[in-house]
């Protein structure tokens, strides 16, 4: 185990809360919640890229996260149709969950 591996526990926050709005995301919601799911969803993936960089270099979980970060991105929004956005959020919530379990798995 690495010295970044001891350090660099998943803490909870890091995929509980952007995969369960993400998740949310599929309700009729406000626009400003779906505004702070870009800013949250964003945020973490931006966490769990440099955290996947720092402990293995650039895979393809990095890889992964870093492109979940430029779609979900809040300063250049990328504007799709509530039909487009429905599976990308069923999906993007599933590979918080997956990476979370796979990262519990090796620790």
């Amino acid at each position: 185990m690495g010295q970044w591996e001891t350090k660099m526990k998943l803490p909870i926050w890091a995929w509980v809360v952007p995969a369960a709005m993400s998740l949310i995301a599929l309700l009729p919601m406000p626009y400003a919640f779906y505004m702070l799911v870009r800013i949250v969803v964003c945020a973490a993936a931006i966490f769990i890229a440099w955290r996947q960089y720092k402990l293995r270099g650039i895979d393809a979980w990095c890889f992964a996260f870093g492109c979940i970060a430029i779609l979900f991105n809040p300063i250049f929004p990328i504007n799709l149709s509530r039909e487009m956005w429905a599976p990308l959020d069923v999906g993007v919530a599933a590979l918080f969950g997956v990476y979370a379990y796979r990262s519990a798995r090796r620790s």
